[in-house]
Formats: structure tokens, C-alpha cells, sequence
């Protein structure tokens, strides 16, 4: 069952997905404030907070997704039914490529074998926002196209959430309701 065995296998792990600047954090941590649940970030936001983002090796994506995968499972002790994780191996997939050309070896590796019960995947209805992390304001439509490629080459179950604000939210609450037969 994917990289990591995972010992609470009753939870539901929901990872969101897609294009920079599309209120992938915001949704995670929403979701889990609605769920009452716990969340696991972008390990990747923190690791560039403290190193430059302007000059890194291929490497980097080796020690960024493989804490990325640790911190899931560490939250995975404290959530109840259900995991919010802002982003996957398919996120690393695609920036690695971007940049570099090709996938980081751990990635290449391992981003196909997918645990995650349901993705979500950010709609670009959101404005994107500059900060010190984001390089891609011109291509989110051509990221949100390679999200939902491999997710169907993973032939993994997904929705669109579009919406902006509380909207936003009610259509991914709407989506993991529906699919697991929440009233």
C-alpha cells in the first residue's frame, strides 16, 4: 500500500492537488477545520523559507517529498477519519520536470504508487498571488492539464473543485460527502 505502510489504514487520506497559487493550503486547512481532523502542509513552502529557491540542485526533490511522505505519516497517528495533505509525489513529479527536464530519482521511482483514497485538484478560478516561492503565474493552465493527466494514468478518483472563498470549500465538503456517503 505505497511507500510507507501505514498503521492507521481506517483513515481516509484526501491529498489536493494542482497549479501554484490555487488555494491548495487554504483548502487543506479548511478541510481539516471542517472535518475535525488534522492536515499535513507543504513540506516544500518550509524547506524554501530557510534555502534559496533560485539555485538548487535536482537532489533537493529527494529530501523535500521523502519528509514530504514522513510528515503524512506522522500526521496520519493523529487524524481522525480523514487526512488532508497538501500535495503528492505527482506535485514533485511535475515541478522536477519543469525545471530540471526530468523527475528526481525518488519520485521517478515512486510517485505511481498512490494511497490516497480521493485527490482534489485546485481549479485556476483562483487570482494568482506573487510571493517569493512562485515562478509560474503563465502556465497554471498547462500544470492543471499535467495534474489531471497523471492522476489519469493512476486511473485515480478525483473531482475539479472550482470556487472562490467559502464557495470554494462547499464544493470540495460536497465532493468527499458524496464519495463516502456522508449525509
Amino acid at each position: 500500500m505505497g511507500l510507507f505502510k501505514l498503521e492507521k489504514n481506517n483513515i481516509i487520506r484526501i491529498a489536493v492537488i494542482g497549479a501554484e497559487s490555487t488555494g491548495k493550503s487554504t483548502l487543506v486547512k479548511e478541510l481539516a477545520n471542517y472535518y475535525k481532523t488534522t492536515f499535513v502542509s507543504e513540506y516544500a513552502r518550509d524547506y524554501f523559507n530557510e534555502h534559496s529557491i533560485e539555485n538548487y540542485s535536482i537532489d533537493v526533490f529527494d529530501k523535500i517529498y521523502r519528509t514530504q511522505l514522513e510528515n503524512e505519516k506522522k500526521e496520519l497517528e493523529k487524524a481522525k477519519r480523514f487526512l488532508f495533505c497538501d500535495t503528492t509525489l505527482i506535485t514533485g513529479k511535475i515541478w522536477s520536470e519543469e525545471v530540471f527536464g526530468t523527475t528526481a530519482q525518488f519520485i521517478h521511482e515512486n510517485w505511481h504508487q498512490t494511497f490516497y483514497d480521493l485527490y482534489l485538484v485546485t481549479q485556476n478560478d483562483v487570482p494568482w498571488v506573487a510571493d517569493g516561492q512562485r515562478k509560474n503565474s503563465n502556465n497554471r493552465d498547462e500544470l492543471l492539464r499535467k495534474n489531471i493527466e497523471l492522476l489519469q494514468l493512476l486511473k485515480a478518483k478525483f473531482y475539479l473543485v472550482n470556487g472562490l472563498g467559502e464557495q470554494r470549500l462547499k464544493n470540495a465538503v460536497n465532493y468527499i460527502n458524496r464519495e463516502f456517503g456522508i449525509k
